[in-house]
């Protein structure tokens, strides 16, 4: 019942509010359209549906593989002959994603 409120607070005031990786996101003046597609991934999510109603409502781009947190289940430092080295990944293309997705500029 809690998330039919947060649904319907969101629709009316276009202000949406989320937590992500323990991070707490909000979006005011959230356009329809961008509005009716978190509202379509919220119905897949609820309904479990075989085919994803709406696109991505984010996304996660971790720009370099340099990391001091030691978790216990990361790969890089649990792996005793791990090759992956921890340099910065392809920045341009990282640069490219973020212009397109945050400004809509095609860089070429």
């Amino acid at each position: 019942m809690n998330k039919i409120w947060k649904t319907l607070r969101t629709l009316a005031t276009r202000r949406l509010v989320f937590t992500f990786d323990k991070i707490e996101f909000t979006i005011d003046g959230m356009p329809r359209k961008r509005l009716f597609n978190w509202l379509a991934a919220e119905l897949t999510s609820v309904f479990k549906t075989q085919k994803a109603l709406a696109y991505p409502t984010h996304l996660q781009i971790e720009p370099t593989t340099n990391c001091n947190l030691e978790c216990p289940l990361c790969n890089v430092l649990t792996d005793a002959g791990s090759s992956l080295k921890t340099s910065p990944k392809y920045f341009p293309s990282f640069l490219k994603i973020f212009f397109f997705l945050y400004f809509g500029i095609q860089v070429i």
